[in-house]
């Protein structure tokens, strides 16, 4: 893997965390430098599909309350 990928890995934990779960990159950047620009395009679809989740969960979880509140009445 060339030294600028590694740099470019390092100064985003969260990106090098997210590397060390989907570990299937490692080759294909130590293959062609090119995929770092791959990786970073998944990589922001995860977080954005991640992102979402959390929200949705949270309007989930309001909803229930919701109805709790509304059944105690």
């Amino acid at each position: 893997m060339e030294i600028n990928i590694v740099f470019e890995l390092e100064k985003d934990k969260k990106l090098h965390e997210y590397l060390k779960n989907h570990s299937y990159w490692y080759r294909f950047l130590n293959r062609d430098s090119e995929a770092l620009r791959d990786l970073l395009k998944e990589y922001k679809n995860y977080k954005r599909e991640n992102n979402l989740n959390k929200v949705n969960d949270m309007v989930e979880n309001i909803e229930m309350v919701s109805s709790i509140m509304k059944v105690m009445e």
